[in-house]
């Protein structure tokens, strides 16, 4: 995930996927984004070779419970680019 951090600063995290749907997703990261953050998210597809699907998004809410700090996203469209590494 690409983004804003609630300090305004630019980062750049590896995630966990908790929830995937078509208009979003909830991703586990070690930081919080702005509330009205823009983000790039890259979403790692489980073939032999790897591939990506990449959706631009916005924060729906934050949550910290228990030290875990989740991000529910909506993506801006339900068609992703795909991408290999």
């Amino acid at each position: 995930v690409r983004g804003v951090d609630d300090q305004g600063r630019l980062f750049d995290e590896a995630g966990y996927l908790e929830n995937l749907s078509s208009t979003g997703a909830l991703i586990r990261l070690p930081r919080i984004p702005g509330p009205t953050a823009r983000l790039s998210v890259r979403i790692a597809i489980p073939y032999k070779k790897r591939e990506y699907i990449d959706y631009s998004a916005r924060v729906a809410r934050t949550e910290e419970i228990g030290g875990q700090r989740t991000v529910a996203v909506v993506f801006e469209t339900q068609r992703p680019s795909f991408a290999s590494s």
